[in-house]
């Protein structure tokens, strides 16, 4: 698997074809580090594309994605990468999943430092996945177990809205 690191500040996901919104500014990081754990903040300081990010914050922590379970996973703890997949693997589906937002996929996306542009990050600096194209939530579940611990997200196309009376 291919791991990312920050250089101390958060992560963002974002759709793929939004991805040039984001300018890693000092007001776009900044937003980003207002985040507490994981959350959507607009693309842009005044939202007038609409478009979503997905803050991954609390502590910076390696990151990757499982693509067969279609989660990101960030590295809190573990022996070995091997040790902390089988976790994840062995635990998935008793998860207490918390909701984090409503979140609008198109698809592709990537995951990067929220201090830099989606032109200044190549492929050792970034990942990307795929999650399916629609209207869902956002979730997120600690897994830990003795000497393992990491925070999934994932995207819920099935999800129930997290609207009022939606």
């Amino acid at each position: 698997m291919e791991w990312i690191d920050s250089a101390g500040g958060p992560l963002i996901l974002i759709g793929k074809v939004h991805s040039a919104e984001w300018s890693g500014s000092f007001d776009d990081y900044n937003r980003a580090c207002e985040v507490d754990g994981v959350g959507i903040i607009p693309a842009t300081a005044d939202g007038r594309t609409g478009s979503e990010v997905i803050s991954l914050w609390g502590e910076p922590l390696s990151t990757s994605l499982m693509e067969d379970l279609g989660v990101v996973v960030q590295w809190q703890y573990a022996e070995s990468e091997h040790e902390l997949m089988s976790l994840i693997r062995e635990r998935i589906g008793t998860l207490d999943w918390q909701v984090v937002g409503e979140y609008e996929s198109n698809g592709k996306f990537v995951v990067f430092d929220a201090a830099s542009s989606a032109q200044e990050v190549g492929p050792s600096d970034s990942i990307q996945g795929f999650w399916p194209i629609g209207h869902g939530i956002i979730q997120v579940a600690d897994i830990t177990e003795a000497d393992s611990s990491a925070r999934i997200i994932r995207f819920d196309i099935d999800g129930p809205s997290v609207v009022a009376g939606g």
